[in-house]
């Protein structure tokens, strides 16, 4: 029987964890982590998530391709005037809403509850061995990748010489 309680924690300075790991209590990162921290952790695999946007907007015939974080790409274009794939062709990686396939974005879609059902079953693992490896108890997921309609087709110009 599990007596042991749970703490659901975020600080900016890692020192804190570094503090939680040399008491010998087990943490496991949702979505993210420190490189230089040695704690599990549950992630999707960013760079081949981005390799896959990527690689749909080179499919497509874009070349000049630029990136902009922002909360949510989609609307800031639409608040700019203009039509997406019309004017602009946009991914999104990491789309937290439920509304992608309605919007038709091309997106890599945030799997929240996947990352906390794996935390979950790793934690439980975790405190059940009384111990906390990063290799054994880390996961990184695939990307999930929706293609939308949000992403213009752009057609070579024949060359007249």
């Amino acid at each position: 029987m599990l007596s042991d309680k749970f703490l659901l924690c975020y600080f900016t300075a890692h020192e804190h964890y570094q503090q939680i790991y040399n008491k010998k209590i087990p943490v496991i990162f949702y979505n993210n982590y420190y490189k230089n921290l040695k704690y599990p952790h549950v992630t999707v695999n960013d760079k081949q998530c981005s390799q896959k946007l990527l690689s749909l907007l080179i499919k497509e015939g874009h070349k000049k391709i630029a990136g902009i974080f922002n909360y949510d790409n989609y609307q800031s274009v639409e608040k700019l005037g203009k039509n997406i794939p019309d004017d602009y062709s946009v991914v999104c990686l990491d789309y937290s809403k439920d509304d992608w396939k309605e919007k038709g974005i091309t997106c890599s879609i945030h799997q929240g509850k996947t990352i906390g059902e794996e935390v979950a079953k790793r934690l439980l693992r975790m405190i059940e061995a009384k111990e906390m490896d990063e290799n054994t108890y880390s996961c990184i997921l695939s990307p999930m990748i929706y293609e939308g309609e949000s992403i213009r087709h752009i057609t070579k110009k024949k060359n007249n010489g």
